[in-house]
């Protein structure tokens, strides 16, 4: 089955290299051509990662309640697309913008935010690309027993993701995420349909699950700051994330934008009901009983359909993968486009050809995978991808200065992401959180925002003394 898979991405991206064309534009943005159909598929696809039948389900077991921080976050998100995305999308095709940091850059002409920017992006998706890695590693290990190393899993995925995207860039990226999504949405469907029917039934496991962990089922003083910390970091993180945020450039027109924002709600509502319905059966009947909660979908396959853990395997690559390829194609311009210009005065991707484009998308995803084989890549998955979220809220604030609060000097758009930055890393690393009722991504997020406001209305009160004055 994995080598069919491989086959048909293979083809795919051999078929979008050949609709492609030889510019820069094209290789990161598909020539802002895509339409509704492609764009609600690569948004919901890029979203929608390895870490649905992993992390997701472990954050129910071992968080309960805390399950609840997705739906809320992909309410906000999509909101907030369907309000300022097809600004983005309009702005940016008069710029001429592949990243989030050149839209930002050619409204304040500051090359340091346009270096903060690239910086603060790659840092926030660069370990979710590790990631999506490990968890698919994880998947394939339990599913085969052990059969396929986890070290082994990590570089056929990574060597499947880099030869599509080094053949045909974002239109590869998002014609195989269309397909992906369609694989993975059906197996969600039928899965949660099979989980409901082994465990006796929905009600059978709600009961199940309010009698052997019914204290992770209420808010109470030790997770009510989590779910806070996490719906801030994530509601915002779905939006600001570069993998994400570069899809409303690719769109081929800002109404199109609108209407993928509702559909794309509708179905992220879709896949969290039956991760849900799933999550429920499987804790119900294994609760207390494993050692790793990253593997609790792929156990109850094995307990009861053990032929299910290949579509599991297969489902768990095609959602890993169609968040790996948007994120390699962001990680890399960013690092060409912004990091390049902004931090090593460089001239952006103009002086830097097609083939370096590619091959610089490739030594990423090499980073990647040895970093994802590292202990620290594969024992600390969502802590990871939860900082790398609060470190993406920092940039709603250049995004605010640029289309709606445009009082804000470029100097207090930098310190705002700077000291926020520096707020949610001592939260995070030292014992100073531990003083604090809240969490790091609350902290930095209060942080930045009070930088924010309160520059930018002492920048506008200098202003006007200044016009009064003269």
């Amino acid at each position: 089955m994995l080598a069919l898979y491989f086959g048909a991405v293979l083809a795919v991206g051999i078929a979008a290299r050949r609709s492609s064309r030889s510019t820069t534009e094209d290789y990161f943005l598909a020539s802002r051509t895509v339409g509704v159909f492609l764009l609600v598929g690569t948004i919901v696809a890029t979203i929608v990662n390895g870490l649905a039948v992993t992390g997701t389900p472990a954050l129910f077991y071992e968080g309960g309640i805390l399950f609840g921080q997705m739906f809320v976050a992909i309410f906000v998100s999509c909101t907030a697309m369907y309000l300022l995305g097809p600004r983005i999308s309009r702005v940016g095709r008069e710029r001429g913008c592949v990243t989030q940091g050149e839209l930002f850059a050619t409204r304040y002409r500051s090359r340091t935010l346009l270096g903060l920017t690239g910086a603060l992006g790659v840092l926030s998706i660069f370990p979710f690309l590790a990631i999506q890695l490990v968890g698919i590693g994880k998947v394939v290990s339990a599913t085969t027993r052990g059969a396929v190393p986890v070290e082994l899993a990590v570089l056929l995925c990574a060597a499947s993701v880099g030869i599509y995207v080094f053949q045909g860039g974002a239109r590869a990226a998002v014609w195989t995420d269309a397909i992906q999504g369609c694989i993975a949405f059906a197996f969600l469907g039928l899965s949660a349909l099979l989980f409901a029917q082994w465990t006796g039934g929905l009600c059978s496991n709600i009961e199940t699950i309010t009698r052997v962990m019914p204290e992770k089922l209420v808010f109470n003083p030790s997770n009510t700051p989590v779910f806070v910390d996490n719906v801030l970091s994530w509601s915002f993180a779905f939006f600001l994330w570069p993998h994400v945020f570069q899809r409303m450039f690719m769109a081929r027109s800002p109404a199109s934008i609108r209407r993928s924002a509702g559909l794309s709600l509708l179905v992220f509502n879709f896949v969290l009901v039956c991760l849900l319905v799933m999550t429920l059966a499987a804790t119900a009947e294994l609760y207390g009983s494993i050692d790793d909660p990253d593997q609790l979908l792929a156990i109850m396959f094995e307990r009861h359909l053990p032929a299910g853990a290949a579509v599991l395997t297969i489902a768990v690559f095609a959602l890993g993968m169609s968040t790996m390829d948007s994120i390699l194609l962001a990680v890399s311009s960013a690092t060409s486009h912004d990091l390049s210009t902004g931090l090593l005065r460089r001239s952006p991707a103009g002086s830097t050809s097609l083939r370096r484009e590619r091959w610089l998308t490739m030594g990423v995803l090499l980073l990647a995978a040895l970093f994802g084989l590292t202990a620290i890549g594969r024992d600390a998955i969502t802590p990871w991808v939860t900082l790398g979220a609060s470190i993406a809220t920092l940039l709603l604030w250049p995004l605010l200065g640029t289309l709606v609060w445009r009082r804000a000097p470029a100097a207090t758009v930098v310190a705002a992401m700077i000291l926020g930055f520096i707020a949610i890393c001592v939260t995070r690393f030292t014992a100073a959180g531990s003083w604090l009722p809240f969490g790091f991504a609350t902290t930095g997020f209060l942080v930045a925002g009070s930088v924010f406001i309160v520059g930018s209305l002492f920048a506008s009160r200098a202003a006007t003394l200044s016009t009064g004055a003269g």
